[in-house]
């Protein structure tokens, strides 16, 4: 999801609009190297918490509750702009 909401939106938008990319490849860069712990600090510790594994109901109102974001692809923007910016 990443990719898609970062990497391709900024490749094919350009590409098909004839616009200059929105975002820099050093950006895209930075956004590669960070995925991991992105993924792990935006997403998995606030679904998870100390938990290694969760039942499916459990999982299911975790991501509801602390990151439902994650099914609206502005959102995924933002907050990886958001936390890039704090690094």
């Amino acid at each position: 999801m990443i990719d898609l909401t970062t990497r391709m939106v900024n490749e094919w938008e350009a590409k098909y609009s004839g616009m200059n990319p929105e975002r820099s490849s050093e950006y895209l860069i930075k956004v590669d190297t960070l995925r991991e712990r992105y993924s792990e600090e935006a997403f998995l510790d606030p679904v998870f918490g100390i938990n290694s594994t969760l039942l499916r109901a459990e999982w299911e109102n975790q991501v509801l509750a602390h990151a439902s974001w994650i099914f609206n692809s502005n959102t995924w923007r933002i907050q990886i702009d958001n936390w890039l910016r704090k690094q």
